[in-house]
């Protein structure tokens, strides 16, 4: 057996996919520690794959992480439209 974890670390959230040459084992998702690409994102993912190993009882050979590419992002409350009174 030589599974592999697919990693990608997200803005908000970092998942994990672990596969046996095709066929999917499992999978784990949580929200992403620190700022993407910064080093406690990465350790978070690691963590995250060993999580994965201890529940289906595998250990991963490989990993293929996608391209962790820092950026900010930020929430902006939007107010709603006031409501339509007809014709003016």
């Amino acid at each position: 057996m030589s599974v592999v974890a697919g990693v990608d670390v997200g803005n908000a959230t970092t998942e994990v996919a672990l596969l046996d040459g095709g066929r999917l084992l499992g999978t784990d998702r949580l929200p992403t520690r620190g700022r993407k690409g910064s080093a406690e994102s990465v350790h978070g993912a690691a963590a995250l794959v060993r999580r994965a190993e201890r529940r289906l009882g595998v250990e991963v050979s490989e990993a293929s992480i996608a391209p962790l590419r820092a950026v900010d992002t930020a929430t902006l409350a939007v107010p709603a439209l006031p409501p339509r009174t007809g014709r003016l």
